[in-house]
């Protein structure tokens, strides 16, 4: 897949743009999710983290170095230990990369990490990676066995995301 038109720092908006996907154009956002968390987990066996950065950064349409994927080996569970979960930590990443890129204020960035995490622990009933996936880390699991949780906290995500870059009044959050 190929991205195009990558905005400059500062000019990140909702609205993304792919190509080279098969049907990208009639795509709407839980399709995407699903074929490329698919595609990440199946294909390219990455973990949580690194996937939910992936989708995010392609669905916003923000250019991020490969030092920052590579950065979220340890997050799923921290370090696999049933910490804090890696889609989770994974959205806090983007949120707070693409908030500064965008000059938003620490403040807002830290309201919408808490938001999300709010609403992330709302919906699936924890943060905690043990709690979500209980049967932990073990070699006997079935490969991605979150892969339904992934696209559903992507979804979640996707959607605060989108009010998150829709904001005029900055401050007034």
């Amino acid at each position: 897949m190929e991205l195009v038109n990558i905005r400059p720092l500062g000019s990140l908006t909702s609205r993304y743009t792919r190509t080279n996907m098969k049907d990208s154009s009639n795509m709407n956002t839980q399709e995407f999710v699903r074929e490329r968390v698919s595609k990440y987990y199946w294909k390219d066996d990455i973990n949580c983290a690194e996937t939910t950065l992936k989708v995010l950064s392609e669905h916003f349409n923000v250019g991020l170095n490969e030092d920052v994927f590579q950065s979220c080996c340890g997050l799923p569970g921290a370090g696999q230990c049933g910490a804090l979960c890696g889609i989770v930590s994974g959205t806090i990443m983007f949120l707070g990369i693409s908030g500064n890129r965008n000059k938003f204020q620490s403040k807002l960035i830290s309201e919408y990490c808490k938001r999300f995490t709010n609403d992330f622990k709302s919906k699936f009933k924890s943060v905690q990676c043990g709690v979500l996936r209980p049967e932990g880390f073990h070699p006997d699991n079935p490969p991605h066995i979150c892969e339904r949780l992934t696209c559903d906290a992507l979804e979640l995500s996707i959607s605060l995301l989108s009010k998150f870059y829709s904001i005029q009044d900055y401050e007034s959050v």
